[in-house]
């Protein structure tokens, strides 16, 4: 094992490594939390919501038995992408340095694949294998600045995995797994634990939001769309601009911050229509009076919460990922 002071003359190191696929419990784990967040939980997320406010509860279950059989083909279909077209292995380039790490895929087949599978998405208008596509592409390349806000997990699942990898986790999921081979393994362990050491990275997780807050506030804000949509719905209203309203503000939660701005326009609209409808209906009675006040509410509730966002006391999950790697605000 390497000395600290020849990491002082020597403090850059990069290699490249065979990452197992089929037979690699993490990856395996990813890839079945992808499908079936983007086959199954994201659909059902945005249209059993509508099927509720329009009463057609009853029709869930054979839709949802539908997504879960178009879950299951897109999931044979990675898993035998992975065991016959990459033969159950990915090549990575990993650099460590006084910055931090950075991986690279170093595989022309994978970067091509990727790009075919969101052409092909796109093709198609399948959201989930459009969304596999970026979601690949977007892992290409992955950098972690010692300035980011992460720990170095101690037991990282499976326990007692040989090639088991060094992962960097912030508070709500991993950020980043770092390889090695059997030849390098205690150099890069000893690395890593020097920067750490230096920049200690892992105090600045505290007082960071993690994702108990993250998904109060989705709970949130689809209560408050139900509120909204269940007001239109007794109007007689289009729904339509409650399902962008929906699908934006799920955005807000999750992605970036502009979708608020989205948010408030659609609040605006919504507002508009259902002054109009009102002034044209006969005379209110105490029910619908009752369901009015539930969709101001609501717009009330999304508006306040766009605005949160917008100043900066909420910060979306992905941004604060961003933020955690040592990229972001």
């Amino acid at each position: 094992m390497q000395s600290q002071a020849s990491f002082e003359r020597q403090p850059r190191l990069s290699w490249e490594v065979d990452v197992p696929l089929l037979t690699n419990p993490r990856y395996l784990r990813a890839v079945l939390l992808i499908a079936g967040l983007s086959g199954l939980g994201l659909p059902l997320l945005l249209i059993g919501p509508l099927l509720l406010i329009q009463g057609d509860g009853r029709v869930l279950l054979p839709l949802a038995q539908l997504f879960l059989i178009l879950t299951l083909s897109f999931l044979l279909l990675m898993l035998l992408v992975m065991a016959v077209v990459f033969g159950n292995r990915l090549r990575f380039r990993f650099t460590i340095d006084s910055q931090g790490i950075v991986q690279e895929a170093a595989d022309r087949r994978s970067w091509m694949i990727n790009r075919l599978t969101k052409l092909t998405g796109l093709w198609l208008t399948s959201p989930s294998t459009a969304a596999a596509g970026l979601l690949a592409q977007a892992q290409e390349r992955q950098a972690l600045a010692w300035s980011g806000a992460f720990r170095l997990e101690a037991r990282p699942f499976p326990v007692g995995w040989r090639r088991a990898p060094f992962v960097f986790s912030n508070r709500w999921r991993p950020l980043l797994e770092v390889y090695a081979d059997d030849a390098n393994r205690e150099v890069v362990a000893s690395l890593i634990q020097y920067y750490l050491a230096l920049h200690r990275p892992e105090r600045r997780l505290e007082g960071r939001d993690g994702l108990r807050g993250t998904l109060l506030r989705t709970l949130g804000v689809l209560l408050a769309s139900l509120l909204v949509g269940a007001g239109m719905q007794s109007l007689g209203l289009d729904l339509l601009p409650w399902m962008l309203l929906l699908a934006f503000a799920l955005a807000t939660v999750w992605m970036l911050p502009p979708f608020a701005w989205v948010v408030l326009l659609l609040c605006g609209v919504i507002l508009a229509f259902s002054l109009a409808a009102i002034r044209s209906a006969s005379p209110l009675s105490a029910d619908l009076l009752a369901m009015l006040a539930l969709e101001a509410l609501g717009l009330l509730s999304l508006s306040w919460f766009s605005l949160q966002v917008q100043r900066g006391r909420w910060l979306p999950m992905l941004l604060g990922d961003d933020s955690d790697r040592g990229g972001g605000p």
